[in-house]
């Protein structure tokens, strides 16, 4: 493990060794390069590494928390077959306008990415589409989710919360009532698990929220659930 720091730096390495790298990136950065010319998460750590790296995810560009990346091309083979095959698990925090919704409950929708507006929606034509979600917090307005995907597709987590009437919170693009300073949006990648592809350990890596009011407020002293079918409390 090489313990790098990156204070005030739109990404932080919380662990890299030779196979693969875990980075914590903010609110506003691209994963990747994008047409904006704006500063990515491949880029940004592949200069401090000094290695070329592979992601072997995404995260939308708003949200913030963990993304993977590879130092080779067959551990990024091997670890997107675990994410293919659901051996990686993914879990997200966000926080939604809405307080009355279950404690806990699985959302199937259809998606349709339109790609010209960069939305997804549900349609009766779209790809199946899952995620299981408990209520970690609730506040005056705003609920904390914790959310475990069960497929992966095109801004999933943000359009089906927003169907259900849960925006998250800062997500103008799926209706949100306004935006966050920054541009950012709360939806947090706030843990991973995975297979090590060349050790073969079991590696888990958790990533706390940005600094905000709202999150401190609803997840101080919260850690996500361990394990990809244990319910997660509820915390009231």
């Amino acid at each position: 493990m090489v313990p790098y720091l990156m204070t005030a730096s739109p990404v932080e390495i919380i662990h890299a060794d030779e196979t693969l790298v875990v980075v914590a990136k903010a609110p506003g950065t691209p994963t990747q390069p994008d047409q904006t010319g704006d500063s990515s998460v491949l880029t940004l750590v592949q200069e401090l590494i000094g290695s070329r790296l592979w992601p072997v995810h995404r995260i939308d560009r708003p949200a913030s928390g963990i993304v993977l990346c590879a130092r080779t091309t067959a551990a990024a083979a091997e670890l997107s077959a675990q994410l293919a095959s659901g051996r990686m698990e993914r879990r997200y925090w966000a926080l939604v306008a809405a307080t009355d919704l279950p404690d806990s409950g699985e959302l199937a929708d259809r998606l349709v990415h339109d790609r010209r507006l960069n939305k997804s929606f549900v349609r009766t034509e779209g790809k199946q589409s899952a995620l299981h979600y408990w209520v970690r917090g609730r506040g005056e307005r705003y609920s904390l989710l914790e959310i475990a995907l069960r497929t992966g597709r095109h801004h999933q987590v943000r359009a089906q919360l927003a169907h259900q009437g849960w925006p998250v919170r800062g997500d103008v693009k799926y209706g949100a009532r306004r935006t966050l300073p920054g541009g950012g949006i709360c939806l947090h990648a706030v843990r991973i698990s995975l297979t090590h592809p060349v050790t073969g350990e079991r590696l888990t890596f958790t990533t706390r929220p940005p600094s905000d009011p709202l999150w401190d407020a609803l997840s101080t002293g919260i850690q996500p659930a361990d394990g990809p079918d244990n319910d997660a409390p509820t915390h009231r």
